[in-house]
């Protein structure tokens, strides 16, 4: 999946205002299967979120290790000088590991603190 910059820079302009809701279903423990598995990974590829990219990364998680991290304080600390192509593509990675490989195996308590803590980063750099 090449990322068309048009759609970058859209989705740039209006990842706030998409991601906000979906922020909002998982921490109110509200995000049902169907939404997140087609409404929320639609999205991802409509604003020109790159699968994979991170691995490309300086930072030091330039590896899958950072998609099993449960871990919130952890994970914020990793994040913290994480660009935004980089933390957008953390995000549709982890959406299309759960949706393609773990047979949806979206748990709440598992999976929350990465979609919080790469969400709140795509959100501070969007601003």
């Amino acid at each position: 999946m090449t990322q068309n910059p048009i759609s970058y820079i859209n989705g740039r302009k209006n990842t706030a205002k998409v991601l906000k809701p979906y922020y909002e279903k998982f921490i109110n423990n509200s995000m049902d299967i169907h939404d997140f598995e087609m409404n929320f990974g639609n999205d991802l590829v409509k604003m020109g979120f790159k699968l994979g990219s991170f691995n490309d990364s300086k930072y030091e998680y330039n590896n899958k290790n950072i998609l099993n991290i449960t871990d919130y304080k952890q994970l914020k600390k990793m994040l913290k000088h994480t660009d935004y192509s980089t933390a957008t593509s953390l995000l549709i990675s982890k959406w299309r590991y759960i949706t393609h490989w773990s047979y949806m195996d979206y748990q709440q308590e598992k999976d929350l603190p990465f979609f919080k803590a790469v969400i709140e980063r795509i959100f501070e750099l969007s601003e």
